[in-house]
């Protein structure tokens, strides 16, 4: 409720502040759907090819102020529907037996995992907002710096394809040493590198991938619990939510560390299940940015063909033709994690000189 008040508080600033040209922004803007399908935030003229008449001064101010004023309806938006799902939870946990994923859909299980988090995010932005008179320069900041400062409903669509490539590309960067650490692990029984080297060392294909299960399993070397501190950091990097603040994770405990990267493996883990049990057909271009993104995929950004077949590798590493969805296939947390640096994905190649 804290954080739902905080919100219409930041709101309420906002209708102040911008007095008679908000109203008339707010008046001729729909509400974005915020399932996690991410807007558009397109208006209309954005979309016509004939001649563009030049905007005046105040035009020019309303457009400009456009993607805050909606990005904050959508954010706001985003949290009410996430209470709604808590409560439709809370009620399924007290009277039926089966999991959390039978009864929520993948858009409501997203909304309850990224709400707080786009709303911490853009929290300390929208308190400088209410500031009188500097707050102001809230909009210019974010403006600036949508990507460190703003959550994805503020995005335009070039820069969540933009935003999602460059994350993606990070994380990509630390797959080689990420290889290099298995590779020193398997000197006794060279299991994945002769994988690696049967396909050329450009990746594996994602079907193979789930012959590495004895590798990352409880009573292999690469198991999640008995890894080595720095190969910790490495991994958590690989698979961080903000790659710009992933090194902050050097300066958490190894036990932290390890619950984090628990937590993260059981979000891919439940999410893939829902992948699989809703079909990805159906996803919107920023859903299937978002999704790769996540899976640390580099390639396709901005192709809605390349970024389903992605997809769609990455979903073959489970056993597509059987899904029981009261007894999904599980692969180690650790392999999950690993994933990303041992796939090939859409002929997607990483240096691992």
């Amino acid at each position: 409720m804290r954080a739902l008040a905080m919100q219409r508080m930041a709101m309420g600033f906002l209708a102040h502040q911008q007095g008679t040209l908000t109203s008339v922004i707010l008046t001729s803007t729909k509400v974005p759907h915020t399932c996690r399908s991410f807007s558009s935030g397109m208006t209309k003229s954005d979309d016509d090819n004939g001649p563009r008449k030049e905007l005046s001064p105040y035009q020019q101010l309303q457009k400009w102020l456009q993607p805050f004023v909606q990005g904050s309806r959508a954010m706001y938006h985003e949290n009410k529907q996430a209470w709604h799902v808590r409560a439709k939870l809370k009620q399924h946990q007290q009277t039926a037996t089966t999991g959390v994923s039978a009864v929520l859909t993948r858009q409501e299980m997203m909304i309850l995992r990224q709400a707080h988090r786009d709303l911490l995010k853009a929290l300390p932005l929208l308190a400088f907002f209410c500031v009188p008179l500097v707050g102001y320069a809230a909009p210019v900041i974010g403006y600036a710096f949508p990507k460190q400062l703003l959550p994805w409903q503020f995005w335009r669509p070039d820069q969540k394809t933009q935003f999602f490539s460059e994350d993606a590309q990070a994380k990509a960067a630390h797959y080689p040493e990420l290889r290099k650490l298995l590779l020193q692990m398997d000197r006794k029984q060279h299991n994945v590198e002769e994988m690696l080297a049967r396909n050329g060392h450009e990746g594996l294909n994602p079907a193979e991938v789930g012959e590495l299960v004895p590798f990352f399993d409880r009573n292999g070397p690469a198991f999640l619990d008995t890894l080595p501190r720095h190969h910790l950091h490495v991994l958590s990097q690989s698979i961080a939510l903000m790659p710009a603040f992933s090194w902050l994770v050097r300066l958490f405990p190894k036990n932290m560390v390890q619950q984090y990267l628990e937590r993260r493996a059981d979000e891919l883990r439940v999410d893939d299940l829902m992948l699989l049990r809703e079909g990805i057909d159906g996803l919107s271009l920023s859903e299937l940015e978002f999704a790769c993104e996540e899976r640390g995929i580099v390639t396709g950004y901005g192709n809605i063909d390349a970024l389903r077949g992605a997809l769609r590798e990455w979903l073959s590493m489970y056993d597509t033709d059987h899904v029981d969805a009261a007894a999904p296939q599980c692969f180690p947390s650790s392999l999950l994690l690993h994933a990303p640096a041992l796939g090939r994905f859409s002929n997607a190649q990483i240096d691992t000189k």
